[in-house]
């Protein structure tokens, strides 16, 4: 079965976040993905993913529990969103056109 290289994907997306953006716009986006977890926090209050699943163990009722699991997949993709944001800024410098 075929499945795309990780490794590859995430340079490729990378690349294309250079590509497409300044290093403002991709600091402005860091901010607003750190906003999206940072309301969760508050929604949920946890500090942590690892505190949000705890949560999730604990709920009283399964629509409670889709709900928070929910929340915990979209934390883990907005993490990985901010990991290659990160990744595009520190590296800038070294790889946009500008």
């Amino acid at each position: 079965m075929y499945s795309p290289d990780p490794l590859y994907t995430r340079m490729q997306t990378v690349r294309d976040l250079l590509d497409e953006h300044d290093r403002d716009d991709l600091i402005r986006r860091k901010s607003q993905l750190q906003d999206q977890i940072e309301t969760w926090r508050d929604e949920f209050g946890v500090e942590s993913l690892d505190a949000l699943r705890e949560l999730a163990a604990m709920a009283d009722d399964a629509a409670e529990t889709r709900e928070i699991l929910q929340t915990v997949n979209d934390w883990e993709l907005v993490a990985y969103r901010i990991s290659i944001v990160e990744e595009a800024i520190e590296n800038y410098p070294k790889y946009s056109r500008d």
